[in-house]
């Protein structure tokens, strides 16, 4: 089954296609993939409904999701969502009411798919909805993977919603598959980030760059240099926020302990901006017994940050 992130196919011809025949009540068959755009739904019935012209569409609550959630449609509405057709219904006024299913494309698409993935596949999906600690990824027809905040980067985040935004495209890595326990896919992302060699050899001491503030302590200001490496300047007399956008220098970067100081050179954030951390993804070589090292090569114990893809 082809991998269709839900809103991808909404514009093709082919979808075009299907929607016009909708509207003139035709015969589609059952497996008849179609992307609809959800703009009304009724309280008192919890059903999505759809206009074709002189005909209808209906997608009832138990039809939503192979998922407890969503359990109302009223949180796709202004969402596009993918669905077949699971009756077609000719009205007193010769008009048709198509009832949808989405329900059952989850399930092909589950069962066909989703319960291949492997640890250390890679796959592709889009943000659909965020909160503070994890990104919900809609990898195909609305079924769901989570990115936890600790396995987004290995930056120290309080905020997830600082580090990606709803529609973003990400690429991840299978932690665990699917099976009767866990019925949920885990995935990670920093990995595909690069390690600390890939991400600090960008950057030269006395080199100066922009930086995203990411934690605040009384010792120094956190400074996210790439989505995959965050670096230590001193405090500053001026008023500095979580998210603020700053321009610093390298004073010294020390590869033994996966560290660099930094300094501070513009006095106010230049400005609050998700993109201003461009993520470059970068797909890791073989990676040997499962186990994934971002410095593998500090000589500190404590800052060691390793993935193991065996747990």
């Amino acid at each position: 089954m082809v991998q269709r992130i839900e809103g991808d196919f909404y514009n093709s011809e082919e979808n075009k296609k299907h929607l016009q025949a909708l509207c003139d009540g035709e015969n589609l068959a059952k497996d008849t993939y179609i992307e609809l755009e959800c703009r009304n739904w009724v309280s008192k019935s919890n059903t999505l409904t759809f206009d074709f012209g002189k005909n209808k569409g209906i997608l009832e609550a138990d039809e939503l999701s192979i998922f407890d959630q969503p359990k109302s449609g009223r949180y796709l509405v202004n969402k596009f969502i993918g669905v077949h057709i699971k009756d077609k219904q000719i009205n007193d006024n010769n008009t048709v009411t198509y009832v949808f299913t989405r329900k059952k494309v989850q399930e092909l698409y589950y069962n066909t798919e989703v319960k291949k993935f492997k640890p250390l596949d890679i796959i592709e999906g889009r943000i659909g909805s965020l909160n503070e600690s994890s990104a919900f990824v809609d990898i195909g027809y609305g079924v769901i993977a989570v990115i936890k905040v600790s396995n987004a980067s290995v930056v120290h985040m309080s905020d997830l919603r600082s580090f990606f935004t709803i529609g973003e495209r990400v690429k991840m890595i299978v932690k665990h598959g699917v099976d009767a326990e866990n019925p949920f896919l885990i995935v990670s992302h920093k990995e595909l980030l690069g390690t600390w060699e890939d991400n600090v050899s960008q950057f030269d001491v006395w080199n100066a760059t922009v930086g995203k503030v990411v934690r605040i302590e009384d010792y120094g200001i956190f400074v996210m240099l790439t989505p995959n490496l965050v670096g230590l300047a001193e405090c500053v007399d001026v008023p500095i926020k979580i998210n603020d956008v700053v321009s610093v220098s390298i004073r010294n970067i020390a590869s033994d302990t996966s560290k660099i100081k930094l300094l501070i050179n513009t006095t106010v954030p230049i400005r609050h901006d998700n993109s201003v951390i461009k993520k470059n993804y970068i797909i890791p070589p073989a990676i040997e017994d499962g186990v994934w090292y971002y410095n593998k090569n500090s000589n500190s114990e404590v800052r060691r940050i390793v993935t193991d893809f065996n747990v």
